[in-house]
């Protein structure tokens, strides 16, 4: 970081800043190693059994490993080298598989690439930024969805933020090589990994625009970034998924997941009343059960299938328009680009991954849940926009207090619907507990007969999930928790569940070592004078 250009004024304040983003480290860790242990359970299940256990574990243990195997496209279209690496490591380590140990040792991964980001999207504010920054973290900290919280196979979305965040990281201090090496790592972690070189060709333009970069610089680099990207692309076999819908389902998934939150709401009540139990009974009979507005909007929708494609499309030109008017700033030079070039650099690279979903998973029913780590870049990168304009457009400042509240309302609902899935559904349990159950009986009715293990893995017949189970290289290799219950853990997995009962207190002291700091901090505006434009009155 440049101290010229977006850094703390003096060392001390590098000092404080670095001081701050390790407690928002020891937050975003603390409280998700606290929900894994409180709500996660050592339990396999589709892809775990498929991607980890039976193609890497079972051959490690039985000495027929070899390193091809490594690089292999999982369901012919990720190459998660990454995860299968880190879940052999601590397959060695602990003595067996635990794939909640794997959800606990992931966690860090996670929180020091959303505390990348928050450096990313805050460094460039002085005004605020602490505050900025304490708010972004407890978002992050917040899981939007449980999939990728307590499934340790969701490691490879951990692994390509880090990869991702620490690219742009490189890229935006002056090391463009690092950073393209950060990008030729990332299509190991996850299929979308090409993305983070694609992510960077709009930068290497923008450097030519504003003159910083010369053509033959940003020509050299771009065309490496595209090379990488290619072989990223190439790398998934004829066996992928194949990609199914239109251009128009492609667009309106792309409207949905910018929208996001209001587009999961507005799902729901779409997919009324197959979704009653998902939304509370006052709110879903109000004003009564004989005239319920909910329900007479979902029959609107289904007679009207544009209505919430439109809908969609307006909320998300209100999510994106913050970063849209302080791009507009930018380019009429009222707000110095050093101040938003991690914001809207970042937002490119969200933008490009939502489009790249919307193309990929267009027919996916949890295309709302499973990705929302990306979707939410896009919408912090919006959160950050407004703290510019609050700081140096106050014209604007009742409508970014409007904008604020509506966000915020659908971020509180969703949140809430989310720890409330975790809480009540215990899912994981639930899923031990059969296939315990499962063992003891030897009866593939425990799990043809539950509705557990119908969802979108396993499918309506769970006949090829139960195949794998009965696999004899697989037996040796499972959790104990589930084919010898009460046996124990090994010690790595015994050690990682004793500091997950204290993740509670981790996480406040995190709180309380970063609201100790931004006291401390000192509040100085660095945009000179001559840098903006004069503040409208308020």
């Amino acid at each position: 970081m440049h101290p010229s250009a977006s850094s703390p004024a003096n060392s001390e304040d590098h000092k404080l800043w670095f001081r701050f983003l390790l407690c928002c480290f020891t937050l975003i860790c603390g409280f998700r190693i606290f929900l894994v242990e409180k709500f996660g359970a050592p339990i396999a299940w589709g892809d775990d059994l498929d991607g980890t256990a039976f193609r890497i574990l079972a051959p490690l243990r039985d000495g027929s490993f070899t390193w091809p195997l490594l690089f292999k496209a999982h369901n012919g279209d990720h190459v998660i080298a990454a995860t299968r690496l880190w879940e052999m490591l601590w397959f060695k380590i602990n003595g067996e598989w635990d794939p909640k140990l794997v959800m606990f040792v992931k966690t860090p991964i996670y929180a020091a690439a959303m505390t990348i980001f928050l450096h990313l999207f805050t460094r460039g504010l002085e005004h605020g930024r602490f505050l900025a920054a304490g708010i972004l973290a407890a978002l992050f900290a917040f899981p939007f969805n449980y999939q990728n919280l307590l499934w340790a196979f969701q490691s490879q979305f951990d692994f390509f933020f880090l990869a991702a965040a620490l690219g742009w990281l490189a890229l935006l201090n002056g090391r463009p090589i690092l950073a393209l090496i950060c990008a030729a790592i990332a299509p190991f972690t996850l299929g979308a990994g090409p993305i983070v070189a694609v992510s960077y060709v709009p930068f290497f333009a923008a450097a030519v625009y504003n003159k910083s970069w010369t053509w033959r610089k940003a020509g050299v680099f771009g065309m490496i970034a595209i090379a990488i990207a290619a072989y990223g692309a190439s790398l998934p076999t004829p066996d992928a998924m194949p990609r199914t819908g239109t251009w128009g389902d492609r667009i309106a998934t792309l409207f949905k997941l910018y929208a996001w939150p209001y587009s999961n709401l507005l799902s729901a009540v779409e997919r009324l009343p197959e979704s009653s139990n998902l939304i509370p009974r006052p709110l879903l009979n109000f004003p009564s059960a004989e005239t319920s507005w909910m329900l007479a909007f979902a029959r609107q929708m289904d007679h009207h299938p544009i209505l919430p494609v439109v809908m969609n499309l307006l909320t998300a030109i209100l999510f994106v328009a913050p970063m849209a008017v302080v791009a507009i700033l930018v380019a009429r030079k009222q707000i110095p680009l050093r101040v938003v070039r991690g914001p809207l650099n970042i937002s490119v690279f969200a933008g490009c991954m939502l489009g790249a979903t919307a193309i990929a998973r267009t027919d996916q029913p949890t295309i709302g849940m499973r990705f929302l780590d990306h979707v939410m870049l896009a919408g912090l990168a919006s959160i950050t926009a407004c703290f510019v304009l609050w700081a140096c457009h106050r014209r604007s400042r009742p409508w970014l207090a409007m904008w604020g509240l509506v966000l915020g309302l659908g971020y509180l609902a969703t949140v809430g619907a989310t720890l409330s899935q975790i809480i009540n559904r215990r899912r994981p349990q639930i899923s031990l507990e059969i296939l315990q159950r499962y063992y003891v009986a030897n009866d593939h009715a425990v799990l043809r007969e539950n509705d557990n293990f119908r969802h979108f893995i396993t499918g309506d017949d769970p006949t090829e999930f139960m195949a794998m189970l009965d696999e004899p290289s697989l037996r040796p290799v499972l959790p104990r928790a589930i084919t010898a219950p009460g046996t124990g853990r090994g010690l790595a997995a015994t050690v990682a569940s004793g500091v997950g009962q204290m993740g509670l207190l981790i996480a406040l002291g995190g709180v309380g070592g970063a609201a100790w700091i931004a006291r401390r901090a000192r509040r100085v505006r660095i945009y000179p004078p001559s840098n903006l434009v004069p503040a409208t009155p308020a």
